[in-house]
């Protein structure tokens, strides 16, 4: 059985499905994973797309907010990765689990506690993000 999909888990899913109906194997950080609600979740890039890369949170004061995790640190991402935060993905827990089911979705590392907090509260700072995922969060 695969690590459990959690707060602070890096989710592979390959075939991710976008509301607009385009298809993308992704990387996904989860931001909350409560009993009995949606999964909220934050995809990932490695293409800059022209962004800064100085490390942590671009969300309090700038569209488009995203947390920046240079690639290569312990318990981290291999390649840079842009965090998008601007774009929530809230994710049905049992469509997630017959995607795991099926092995088109898998929790691929876990990043360390602080790491994965900070990420959170850089979420809680933009101005994209509602009081309804606010909820969400663990």
């Amino acid at each position: 059985m695969g690590a459990q999909c959690c707060f602070g888990a890096v989710v592979k899913w390959t075939g991710f499905k976008f509301d607009d109906g385009d298809v993308s194997d992704k990387l996904l950080v989860i931001l909350g994973a409560k009993p009995n609600s949606p999964i909220i979740a934050a995809l990932t890039t490695s293409k800059p797309r022209g962004r800064p890369t100085d490390a942590g949170c671009k969300s309090a004061y700038e569209a488009g907010s995203y947390y920046f995790a240079k690639g290569g640190m312990m318990g981290s991402f291999k390649l840079d990765t842009w965090i998008e935060l601007y774009r929530p993905q809230e994710i049905d827990p049992v469509e997630y689990l017959k995607q795991e089911a099926e092995k088109k979705a898998w929790v691929v590392f876990n990043l360390r506690q602080d790491f994965a907090a900070g990420i959170r509260n850089c979420f809680k700072l933009s101005p994209d993000t509602s009081e309804h995922h606010l909820s969400l969060l663990q």
